[in-house]
């Protein structure tokens, strides 16, 4: 959860809120274009695999990315905003 990385710091907060909404838009992009992969294919399993293979090293970085910041011992805010960032990258391709 993106608003458990920030502090009880009114100004964490809101960047939380802010990075969540972002989250919710980069999903929003990445579902739109697995639609419209799937005029291609019945399945959206299908669709979906199609659309995340043309962007395996984006995936693949973001990953290992998740991977980093679920290492940390305790979630931070950087970490998540950095990892907000690369979604918000990989929607906007997938989503051209």
């Amino acid at each position: 959860q993106v608003t458990a990385s920030a502090s009880d710091d009114r100004w964490e907060q809101r960047a939380a809120v802010a990075l969540a909404d972002d989250v919710g838009r980069a999903h929003h992009r990445i579902v739109r274009a697995i639609m419209r992969e799937r005029s291609h294919s019945a399945d959206p399993a299908e669709a979906a695999e199609s659309v995340v293979a043309r962007r395996a090293r984006d995936v693949d970085r973001i990953r290992k990315l998740l991977d980093e910041v679920k290492a940390e011992e305790e979630l931070s805010l950087a970490g998540v905003s950095v990892v907000v960032r690369e979604l918000g990258v990989l929607a906007d391709r997938m989503d051209s």
